[in-house]
Parts: structure tokens; C-alpha cells; sequence
């Protein structure tokens, strides 16, 4: 599964402002199940954007705006498509059920050979025959 995350955010003052540096939390944790394709900032005004850690191995990303820059609003925006893999517990239980399905349908064929015209026709029976249907 691909899951597309976007965020904006922004500020409007009454009158231009200076910038300080920004510190920027909103790149994705990577983990065993989740690959970041791809991650973009884009700031208005620009600013020199570094990519680093803190201690607890998270994400940060600076903004460091040239001095004298002045602006009436600040936007912040971010695009970080990832892809999000299934637990081992899902992909177990997926496997579980197409075991048993596979394994009754072994069981139950020969039996009904004569009222199979398609695997499909094997399921819709096998779940009538165990009152699932």
C-alpha cells in the first residue's frame, strides 16, 4: 500500500518579520514496514535547508533563512509519498486462510467433482457446505 502524505502549514503577520532558524519535524519515521520514496519541503521564502538527527534518531530537517529576510507570511509545505508493507501477523493470518482453503478444497474435490465447473464454484460450495454462506 502507498500512502501519500502532504501538510501545509502557514503563518500571516501584520507586518514583514525576520526568521530565525526553523527546526523541522515532518519527515516520515522509516521502519521494517514503511519505505520513504521520496521526501520534498518546499518554503516560501527559501531558505537553506539541512537535513540531520537528534538524539532520539529522529528526523530533523533545518531552515536556515539568509539574514534580512523579511516576510509577511511563512508557508511550509511537504509531500512524502511512502509505501507501507503488511505486519508478519497480517501476511500469518492471510496464509492461514488460503492453507485451509487449499487444504479443504484437496479434501472435498474428488467428493464433488461432479458439481465443480470452476474454482470459484468450489469455494461458493465449500462455503455453503460449512454454513458460511
Amino acid at each position: 500500500m502507498f500512502l501519500r502524505a502532504t501538510h501545509l502549514t502557514r503563518y500571516t503577520y501584520s507586518q514583514p518579520v525576520a526568521f530565525a532558524p526553523h527546526a523541522l519535524y515532518l519527515r516520515p519515521r522509516e521502519t521494517a514496514r514503511q519505505r520513504l520514496h521520496n521526501f520534498a519541503i518546499t518554503l516560501s521564502p527559501t531558505a537553506k535547508l539541512i537535513s540531520t538527527g537528534d538524539a532520539n534518531e529522529n528526523a530533523l530537517d533545518w531552515a536556515y533563512y539568509p539574514p534580512g529576510t523579511l516576510s509577511a507570511t511563512l508557508e511550509i509545505r511537504i509531500l512524502s509519498p511512502s509505501r507501507i508493507l503488511p505486519s508478519r501477523s497480517s501476511w500469518n493470518a492471510t496464509y492461514k486462510v488460503i492453507t485451509l482453503v487449499i487444504d479443504a478444497g484437496k479434501r472435498f474435490a474428488s467428493a464433488w467433482r461432479a458439481y465443480i465447473t470452476s474454482p470459484v464454484s468450489l469455494l461458493i460450495r465449500m462455503a455453503a457446505y460449512f454454513g458460511t454462506a
